[in-house]
């Protein structure tokens, strides 16, 4: 994997956990039972784009023309773990889908300062 690319995720995975404290906090003011959900949003945001950065590397900086096919399958199969779990976290309870919507989109967060953090640079 190439310099930049850890580099990229080394600092987002950094951000993710700010984010993960901040987070505990908040949902235990609010409700402490959304915790673990929220976390499972942002740790199933985490695993999902450090897949799909290895993988884009694998296909795209290696030049493994036949390997594209391997982005399609990947992004079906990560798309279909997300769904899954949202799934059966809305049959348990249905607010439980707000927290791990929470956790999962607050991970953009960190892509967001990542990105500034670069721009600026």
């Amino acid at each position: 994997m190439e310099a930049n690319i850890k580099s990229m995720l080394k600092s987002i995975i950094i951000g993710d956990v700010i984010l993960a404290v901040l987070i505990c906090a908040f949902s235990l003011v609010v409700k402490s039972s959304y915790v673990v959900i929220a976390l499972l949003g942002l740790l199933v945001a985490a695993l999902n784009f450090t897949a799909n950065s290895i993988l884009t590397d694998f296909v795209y900086i290696k030049k493994k023309k036949c390997d594209k096919i391997f982005l399609l399958i990947g992004g079906i199969i990560r798309v279909a773990i997300i769904c899954v779990i949202a799934i059966i976290l809305c049959k348990i309870n249905k607010f439980y889908i707000i927290a791990y919507i929470v956790g999962f989109t607050a991970q953009y967060i960190s892509i967001i300062i990542y990105g500034l953090k670069v721009k600026n640079a």
